[in-house]
């Protein structure tokens, strides 16, 4: 641990966050953001009290600073270090690239920040030299490729995937990054210039950690064995934490598919290409048992296809247990004992070889391939599960060449966060735009149920945006609803009207591709007519591609489904028009969504009361989001739901708003709504 400061460090969050202070001397025309001060002061009182906190900042609080201020002060008076947890890239980048290098500028101390990735995002030297050597038996390398990598790691001082000037082949990365179940240590050749290693003593000397909500959860569950990723921490804040239950469910679950297997077996031996690790061994009895295996793993995954297709399909691929016939676990663990025998037979001096090195990681792969398929197959009874589990099956990939992952998650992963996160820790503060579904205190209470959180503080704070002056949300009061057979072809015809107002620029979200698809095929015609052009989310374009294809545009529409409710930032004259299909309530026969209804009714609850509506309110508020991303931005949000309107529960989706100018539109007239916001403490 490092030495506390002798004396506190000179910082008044007061008078930094003032007009007069540290930011307003480094922006000229820098205006107060009264929420982010009074954000920065919550979570300092946080982490000086050992508490826990949760706070809702609207759009444009300045929230990065608000919490990256005070978690600094708190490192280095303290000397300890202070993990900033994102769930995506593009956050990560803002903090170590702009907002920790600015918050340096402007206190009068100095720290240290860095940013955490997983292993497998660095390359390996050893392995790139073992590869390298034995290219010609191990894979059909793209041309050049090893080469290509060995002059960049050569030169660079980072050695990670994200900075190598083009995309490695998945064989030749998996070839040659950097795994726990391969390294060497302190008796690799290349321990003094090891990335990841380097990498790690960098972290040693930072006082603030910046890292995605994976790796941290990763380094979670190994401390709770007594193992760790990272250097010891005191405190975390975790931004964009309205993602941090799908996070965690993904972490703590099972996600196996027939390409993983195949993959890692073709990579053992290729019999069509004779190439693979084991191409230099003379051993055919082991390579009976890595086709056995091979042939397993085909007849395995043919089975899981037959079931998908014919029975579990309508029910969005639930997996009871023991539905299918584990044939392949077996002979996975015969392979694997095989492969530990002949490692085990080596001489001490080929004991040190890279090949047993990399031996000892197809070990620990095929265990965990084994363990995954049993656990999925055989599924522990309801009674027998501690923290109950939903299994499901997976359709991806193309066509032709069909993807099958096997899944599984916990039904409460808050079990989970609790016991690892915030029982294990005094002081951890949570923050995003939309975390809440009502006003005051109990409008965190779902959220917070959701993560395990039971003790903890709380803010909310609006938005430092004149929504009222630059937002007008409309109803479309008169539409049939989205169960109709008539909402497709009276909701484009509506839509016309709004996009045909705002120039282009228009955003439509769906809940499923289904409608998004057939929508589309609605406006085709007219939008060539009109010279609109349609920018439709599909398989093979990423979402960053399409949404700067639609932003170089001068009257584009985009539609998109799940990944654009957020996550979307479109800022001035690219978006003007936000149209919202349907309330977003979550697919209810998708086998997690079904498994969490259950145990809500079997604990004697109203689903629709405590899960369906306020996961659906949320997503609304993030939906709504995308419109306004700075200042200067002003636009309208639709809403072609008419049962925000006609239901008992439409109008907790407006009173979530923050204050727009509001209407419903009925016989082509607009009537001002006056929506009363209730204040629950």
């Amino acid at each position: 641990m490092k030495v506390p400061f002798e004396t506190e460090p000179d910082l008044n969050l007061e008078s930094f966050f003032s007009e007069s202070g540290s930011i307003a001397r480094l922006l000229p025309g820098y205006e107060q953001r009264p929420g982010q001060k009074e954000m920065a002061l919550k979570i300092e009182q946080c982490f000086e009290q050992g508490r826990h906190t949760v706070v809702e900042a609207g759009t444009g609080t300045g929230k990065s600073l608000a919490y990256i201020v005070p978690a600094v002060k708190y490192a280095v008076k303290n000397g300890v270090k202070v993990v900033i947890s994102t769930y995506t890239i593009n956050l990560q980048e803002q903090l170590i690239n702009q907002d920790i290098p600015f918050t340096a500028r402007a206190v009068d101390f100095e720290f240290k920040a860095g940013i955490a990735k997983g292993r497998n995002n660095y390359i390996c030297k050893r392995r790139l030299q073992f590869a390298l050597e034995n290219k010609k038996t191990l894979f059909d390398a793209p041309p050049g490729e090893l080469a290509e990598l060995k002059e960049w790691a050569e030169n660079t001082k980072d050695g990670s995937l994200s900075t190598i000037p083009f995309n490695p082949s998945p064989s030749v990365w998996d070839a040659v990054k950097s795994e726990h179940g391969n390294c060497r240590g302190r008796k690799c050749p290349h321990r003094k210039d090891c990335f990841y290693s380097n990498a790690r003593k960098e972290l040693d000397q930072c006082e603030l950690i910046v890292l995605n909500h994976s790796l941290l959860l990763s380094d979670l569950m190994l401390r709770s064995r007594g193992a760790n990723i990272l250097p010891a921490y005191e405190a975390a804040v975790i931004d964009e934490a309205h993602n941090l239950q799908k996070a965690a469910e993904d972490h703590f679950g099972i996600n196996i598919s027939n390409n993983a297997v195949d993959f890692t077996l073709r990579g053992l031996y290729d019999s069509k290409k004779r190439k693979g690790l084991l191409a230099k061994f003379e051993d055919e009895q082991l390579k009976t048992k890595l086709n056995n295996a091979r042939k397993a793993c085909d007849v395995f995954f043919k089975q899981v296809e037959s079931y998908y297709e014919h029975t579990c399909r309508e029910n969005n691929g639930k997996c009871g247990r023991e539905d299918l016939t584990d044939n392949l676990s077996g002979e996975l663990k015969e392979l694997r004992l095989s492969l530990s025998n002949l490692r085990a037979g080596f001489s001490e001096e080929e004991k040190k070889s890279d090949s047993a090195e990399e031996l000892r990681r197809a070990v620990e792969r095929l265990s965990g391939f084994e363990s995954d398929v049993s656990s999925f197959v055989q599924q522990p009874k309801a009674s027998e599960d501690e923290n109950r589990h939903v299994y499901w099956i997976e359709k991806g990939g193309k066509k032709q060449f069909p993807r099958y992952n096997l899944r599984s998650a916990p039904i409460n992963a808050g079990k989970d966060l609790k016991e690892c996160l915030f029982d294990k820790f005094e002081s951890v503060a949570l923050t995003s735009a939309t975390l809440s579904c009502s006003s005051g205190k109990k409008g965190f209470s779902f959220f917070a149920g959701n993560v395990g959180l039971e003790e903890y503080d709380s803010l909310m704070l609006g938005s430092f945006f004149d929504y009222k002056k630059n937002v007008k949300v409309v109803a479309e009061a008169d539409l049939p609803e989205p169960s109709s057979p008539d909402f497709l072809s009276s909701a484009a015809q509506v839509l016309k009207g709004w996009i045909a107002d705002a120039g282009g620029g228009t955003l439509i979200l769906f809940t499923s591709y289904y409608m998004l698809k057939n929508f589309a095929e609605e406006l085709e015609y007219w939008a060539f007519e009109n010279g609109k052009e349609i920018f439709m989310q599909q398989k093979g374009i990423s979402r960053t591609r399409l949404v700067e294809r639609f932003k170089n545009s001068d009257s584009g529409i985009l539609l998109g489904t799940e990944s654009f409710w957020q996550g979307v930032d479109l800022p001035g004259d690219a978006l003007k028009c936000v149209a919202i299909m349907r309330l977003p309530f979550a697919v209810p026969n998708h086998p997690l969504t079904q498994g969490k209804i259950e145990q809500i009714k079997a604990n004697g609850e109203n689903p629709f009361i405590s899960f369906q509506l306020p996961s659906a309110i949320i997503r609304f508020k993030q939906g709504f989001g995308r419109l306004i991303r700075r200042k200067t931005d002003s636009g309208t949000v639709v809403i072609l739901d008419s049962r925000v309107m006609k239901k008992f529960y439409g109008r907790k989706f407006l009173e979530v708003l923050p204050e727009c100018s509001m209407f419903a539109k009925s016989q082509g007239e607009l009537h001002p709504l006056n929506i009363n916001k209730t204040n629950e403490h």
